[in-house]
């Protein structure tokens, strides 16, 4: 069914959602997973000024520990590739679904209302608006 899955990981509870679904449909299809975390930059605004500098270590920092500790959720047996990228969150997705030949994307739903979502956008909406292979959203449970 499945041979090449793509997870998005952003260290959320939505994303360790995420994370376990596409760990589940790798191991039942035994398909390779990428685990892919697209980081934040350092405001241009700091320019290059000891505090950029500072801002931007920390942030390198924070973005090496997210993927690390979802690289540490994933069982030992099962493949895994890692991306890390910059960018725009849902572009940097799509494209890397495209350049990597994955067939399925995962990625969690911060859950937003529907006049959040409109107003401010989702990376989930418009990665489902952009693939071109199936997107496996996974909400949280809301009990």
């Amino acid at each position: 069914m499945y041979r090449n899955i793509l997870v998005a990981v952003d260290g959320s509870k939505e994303s360790d959602l995420a994370l376990d679904a596409a760990i589940d449909l790798a191991l039942g299809t035994n398909a390779r997973l990428t685990l892919l975390h697209v980081a934040t930059r350092a405001p241009a605004s700091l320019g290059v000024s000891a505090a950029g500098a500072a801002v931007a270590a920390e942030l390198l920092e924070y973005h090496d520990k997210v993927l690390h500790e979802a690289i540490d959720k994933v069982p030992k047996e099962l493949p895994i590739t890692t991306l890390m990228l910059d960018g725009h969150p849902a572009q940097a997705i799509v494209k890397a679904a495209r350049e990597y030949e994955h067939d399925l994307i995962v990625m969690g739903s911060r859950g937003r209302g529907r006049a959040s979502a409109a107003l401010l956008g989702s990376v989930s909406h418009e990665v489902l608006h952009e693939a071109d292979v199936p997107v496996l959203v996974v909400h949280q449970n809301r009990s």
